[in-house]
């Protein structure tokens, strides 16, 4: 052998006692901050040593490393005066992963990251994982997680570079729709349930119903809707209405109505979903249609009665009818004058009326001429001047006041 090949290899193998390049090898190749991966040497025997502890520590004799912070570390491997060495990038670790360790079947929830890549999770039977990215002035990651069956399932986030966190998610047992909302009266209660047994239970309102957190029985306080919760770890809803039987407010007629005419009558029970119903007391007398229509048939007095129902129960109110046969101008027994004052009288069409009573009631106010036609028809009250406008011709009319069963009669003179 020649001179110049005995300092070539004497060259290279003083290069490679002291750098040891090529000659540690390692069992991955992403090396995440809180992560390990093992170095080896072909050499046995040595020791190894981090020349940036700061970045990454090494087992003397495991050759295992550790990941401590983000940059460069410088790992050597040392056999007597022969050393090995290789660099190793230390990236950061995925934020934990922000979720309830929780989710029901059916239910989702949001994992958060930032930067990232992949989604993924142990066992897609139990838990499933959708995930979009939000690239803004941070990249942002989410993970939407699903549960798919009652289990344990490991949700996991990767790095482009590899890096990896985990997180166990159980999914549990959805609570199952709660038994027994819907409309309740005051004055009852009733017992909630659900088919998930030790969950407990809380009403939003507590003024319209209270429930008992651990029995779910609910008592109503005042009309009105109200949510009611059950929590297990997770959670269902349902609403209850609570209703009162029907509170009816007077009926408001003008008390009277001729023959072959109709009047509206009104009532109100409070809520629409309530069962309504007009009936007369004599249909010889009138006819009352369902929406509150009375027809007069035959003079008389009638009886009109309205209901309402729901299932809480039923109410009514009646209202006294004057069928009143309004072509005829024959007072009855009923009829006078004494309270009745008119004037002017003879007048030119206008005038005013005033019917005195102890009382405040509705009068209707009829003005027929000599043919028993009517030429005026208007509604008032008692104590009350009202003014009164005809527009016919000079000739004497007959005005009928019809207030609480009586008929007030006089003539009107128009010049």
């Amino acid at each position: 052998m020649n001179f110049s090949v005995k300092l070539s290899l004497m060259i290279l193998s003083l290069f490679i006692s002291v750098k040891g390049i090529g000659q540690i090898t390692s069992s991955g190749t992403t090396l995440c901050v809180g992560t390990n991966l093992t170095l080896s040497d072909a050499t046995p025997g040595g020791t190894w040593s981090s020349a940036t502890s700061a970045i990454a520590t090494v087992g003397s004799l495991s050759g295992i490393v550790t990941g401590t912070a983000t940059g460069t570390a410088v790992i050597s491997y040392s056999v007597g005066a022969t050393v090995h060495t290789t660099t190793l990038t230390v990236a950061a670790k995925p934020f934990p992963l922000l979720s309830a360790p929780t989710v029901c079947v059916g239910a989702q929830r949001i994992c958060i990251d930032s930067g990232g890549n992949i989604w993924s999770t142990s066992d897609t039977s139990i838990l499933k994982v959708d995930s979009t990215w939000d690239f803004g002035p941070t990249v942002v990651s989410y993970g939407f997680i699903s549960g798919v069956s009652p289990g344990a399932a490991d949700i996991s986030f990767t790095t482009s570079i590899g890096c990896v966190v985990t997180k166990t998610v159980t999914v549990t047992t959805a609570p199952s729709p709660i038994i027994g909302v819907g409309n309740i009266c005051l004055g009852a209660t009733v017992a909630l349930s659900d088919t998930l047994a030790g969950g407990s239970w809380f009403s939003t309102n507590d003024s319209v119903a209270t429930i008992d957190s651990l029995t779910g029985l609910l008592t109503p306080h005042a009309e009105g809707a109200v949510s009611i919760y059950y929590t297990t770890n997770c959670y269902v809803s349902g609403y209850i209405f609570v209703m009162d039987k029907p509170v009816l407010t007077t009926i408001n007629s003008n008390g009277s109505v001729c023959v072959g005419d109709s009047i509206q009558l009104y009532s109100f029970s409070g809520s629409p979903d309530d069962t309504i119903t007009w009936t007369s007391a004599n249909n010889l007398l009138a006819t009352v249609s369902y929406y509150g229509m009375l027809t007069g048939l035959s003079a008389g007095k009638d009886i009109v009665i309205f209901t309402a129902a729901n299932i809480c129960g039923t109410g009514n109110i009646t209202a006294s009818i004057d069928i009143v046969d309004c072509t005829t101008a024959v007072p009855n027994a009923s009829t006078t004058t004494s309270q009745l004052s008119l004037s002017p009288n003879p007048n030119n069409g206008t005038f005013t009326i005033d019917l005195a009573t102890g009382t405040s009631d509705p009068v209707r106010v009829v003005v027929t001429n000599v043919l028993g036609q009517k030429v005026a028809d208007i509604t008032t009250t008692t104590n009350k001047s009202t003014t009164v406008k005809i527009d016919q011709p000079s000739g004497v009319y007959m005005l009928s006041a019809f207030c609480e069963g009586h008929i007030y009669n006089t003539k009107v003179i128009v010049e």
